[in-house]
């Protein structure tokens, strides 16, 4: 039983509890926004907390499993606990206890191998590519003057609104995939492995590798960043790309807290059908659109404890698109006996013509919102789109996409956390090559204490500089996959560096 609840209060469901602490951390958040610097303080009591939940493992916030085996041990385990000593058995039983032990402790050689799905690694691989891409872009002054450690280009140009409604496009799906895809195979992993090897498998794959980031691998790039421009260096121990990371983590442990108390209690449903196109949109709509826009626009909460959730696709659509992937480990939406096109209510090239139109009118609105029912509307056709589209891409690339790219799949954990680091190395580099050809055209101005390098100048060239800022970009981007896709596999095959990446 998991012990979350007092003999006095023992009516409220786990779930209210999670409901109540979600609304203290949303109102904690909401007091702290317009106090400067310090809103982002609540990112580190973040990564504090799920490094302690998952390092020192306290019984009181994991309830049952610290006594929980896993699923393949249990009946080694049962007969361990037998207080039977060997010469009370007979020569049959000693047999019959030996054989079953045996049996126990080699299933899973005697179990045939798992048929990977490619076409989930590939979503996964096609997911980063669009993450170093929306990076590059934050460093040619996409997103403003903090989205990226240094940035260049920060003032209105042609360049900046092209790519700009690229980003919002991908921005309203892309990292919502990510956890979707997380927790199916969280589902899955969790069944298979039971508690403490999955968590311990956690801490090795997810915890370790995102404290590194934190305490040296991010802190590099601005130290990077502040070399380029001759400013002071400043060690600045950031989240990053991790912030999805720690997130990962805590919706995991949610998870696991949720799949024991069923366990405990009714058993849980047998059967959860496929979304129907009703009940996508109800769930856009509701969920993904007009929750996060009484959380961003009615509230103004522009970050909440290390995830930013100022535009659609972010919190509400995290947590949805998880749970969503969790159902779907459960239940077999991705299996397989049946594709995604046979479950679902209408024809997948309906599904995409509805997303192409849900995608334009997200970025018109996106363009020409300024009154709130502008914003209202933006805000549900994202959620529309958000829930549309995942759907649309894990159908497309079953059915198209289904071949075994492992070479790239193998490496795309590493490309995620090495990324950053690339892609400011490269950006400083293009730099150094454009003062070079072009002196004193670009000046920074270090903000935040001279962590944050952005710059404002105005590039020389055709269209207010629009042409180097695209060469730039391109160049930039090219370079960095060129650099991160082969040299994340590789570093993934090396010993020790394996076990983690």
């Amino acid at each position: 039983m998991i012990k979350l609840r007092t003999r006095i209060d023992n009516k409220i469901p786990l779930k209210g509890y999670l409901v109540i602490a979600f609304v203290c951390a949303l109102f904690g958040q909401y007091l702290l926004e317009d106090q400067g610097v310090a809103k982002f303080l609540t990112a580190y009591l973040f990564t504090i907390f799920v490094s302690v939940l998952y390092a020192r493992r306290p019984r009181s916030l994991w309830g049952g499993l610290e006594n929980e085996s896993a699923k393949d041990n249990s009946e080694r385990k049962r007969l361990v606990r037998r207080k039977v000593s060997k010469e009370d058995m007979t020569e049959e039983d000693i047999e019959s206890s030996t054989a079953s032990l045996m049996e126990t402790i080699n299933r899973k050689d005697s179990e045939p191998a798992r048929k990977r799905m490619h076409y989930l690694d590939n979503v996964k691989v096609f997911l980063t590519f669009l993450v170093v891409l929306n990076h590059t872009a934050d460093a040619f002054g996409c997103c403003g003057d903090l989205s990226w450690m240094m940035v260049i280009g920060d003032y209105d140009n042609p360049f900046k609104f092209a790519i700009r409604k690229l980003m919002i496009f991908n921005q309203s799906y892309f990292m919502c995939l990510f956890f979707f895809i997380s927790g199916y195979f969280t589902a899955s992993s969790y069944k298979r492995k039971g508690g403490h090897a999955f968590i311990q498998g956690r801490i090795t794959r997810l915890l370790v590798p995102a404290w590194v980031s934190l305490v040296f691998l991010n802190p590099l790039c601005f130290c990077i960043a502040q070399w380029t421009a001759n400013s002071d260096l400043v060690y600045f121990p950031s989240l990053g790309a991790t912030w999805f990371i720690y997130w990962l983590l805590f919706f995991e442990w949610i998870y696991i807290l949720l799949a024991n108390e069923k366990d405990e209690t009714s058993g849980g449903t047998s059967c959860v059908p496929f979304l129907s196109t009703r009940k996508r949109w109800m769930w856009g709509l509701g969920t993904c659109g007009f929750a996060q826009f009484v959380v961003s626009r009615v509230l103004n909460i522009s970050y909440f404890y290390a995830m930013p959730i100022a535009s659609p696709g972010t919190l509400f659509s995290d947590i949805l698109l998880f749970s969503a992937g969790t159902v779907a480990g459960e239940y077999g939406w991705i299996s397989h006996e049946r594709t995604i096109s046979e479950q679902m209510d209408i024809a997948p090239w309906k599904l995409r013509v509805m997303v192409c139109l849900e995608g334009i009118v997200v970025m018109y609105l996106h363009f020409i919102r300024k009154s709130p029912v502008e914003h209202l509307a933006y805000f549900l056709a994202a959620g529309m789109l958000c829930v549309d589209i995942s759907v649309a891409y894990l159908q497309f690339f079953q059915e198209y996409v289904n071949q075994d790219w492992s070479y790239l799949a193998e490496g795309a954990y590493t490309v995620y956390l090495l990324h950053p680091l690339v892609i400011q190395v490269c950006t400083s580099v293009f730099y150094k090559v454009y003062d070079l050809l072009y002196p004193e055209t670009i000046k920074f101005a270090p903000v935040v204490f001279g962590i944050f390098i952005p710059s404002s100048s105005h590039l020389s060239g055709p269209g207010d500089g629009t042409v180097h800022l695209w060469i730039g970009f391109f160049v930039v981007f090219f370079v960095c996959n060129a650099i991160l896709w082969p040299l994340s596999y590789h570093l993934s095959k090396l010993p020790v560096l394996n076990r983690y990446l």
